[in-house]
C-alpha cells in the first residue's frame, strides 16, 4: 500500500511539472496558423509576433482612413475594425507571417516568431477592392502546440 506521504509527494511533483509531466514534453512542431474562409470574399491575413500583449497593442501601423488620409495607428487602435484600410506595419524587425485565403478555402502557414510567451496580433483585410480592415485578433502563443485556427464567415470570425 502506498503511503499518504508518497501520494502527496507525487501530487506536488505533478503540480510543479505542470502539463509537460502529464502530457509529455512540449510539442516541438512549428507554430501554425490555419484560416478557414467561409465568407464570400478573399482575405489577406497578416500575423505579427510581439513579446507580450502590451507590445502588440503599441505596434505602429500605417493606415488609410475613410477620408483617404495616410496616418499611423497603434495595434490598440486597430482592435475595432471598420475605420481603416491598407494596414501596413510601420515598425522594423517584427516577425511577420502573411497568407491569402480565397472564399471557401482553408490555408495553413508556419508562423514566424510565435514562441513560448509571445503574442500575435493578426490583421484581417478583405480583398474586395478596398483592402478594408475587417478584424484584428490577438492570441497568445503556447509551448504546447502553437496551433491557431481562425474561422471567417460573413459578418464575423471565431478562433
Amino acid at each position: 500500500m502506498v503511503s499518504r506521504q508518497v501520494l502527496a509527494l507525487l501530487a506536488v511533483v505533478a503540480l510543479v511539472a505542470g502539463p509537460a509531466w502529464y502530457f509529455g514534453p512540449g510539442n516541438d512542431s512549428p507554430p501554425t496558423l490555419t484560416v478557414e474562409n467561409g465568407d464570400a470574399v478573399p482575405y489577406d491575413v497578416t500575423a505579427y509576433a510581439a513579446e507580450d500583449r502590451q507590445s502588440a497593442m503599441l505596434m505602429n501601423f500605417e493606415v488609410t482612413t475613410r477620408d483617404g488620409d495616410r496616418r499611423l495607428a497603434t495595434g490598440e487602435q486597430l482592435y475595432w475594425a471598420g475605420e481603416f484600410r491598407n494596414v501596413t506595419l510601420a515598425d522594423d524587425g517584427v516577425p511577420t507571417t502573411r497568407l491569402q485565403v480565397a472564399p471557401g478555402e482553408n490555408e495553413t502557414v508556419t508562423m514566424n516568431g510565435c514562441g513560448s510567451g509571445a503574442v500575435t496580433i493578426m490583421i484581417f483585410e478583405a480583398l474586395d477592392g478596398n483592402e478594408s480592415h475587417e478584424w484584428t485578433h490577438v492570441d497568445s502563443c503556447s509551448p504546447y502546440g502553437n496551433e491557431h485556427t481562425i474561422s471567417l464567415r460573413e459578418g464575423g470570425m471565431s478562433g
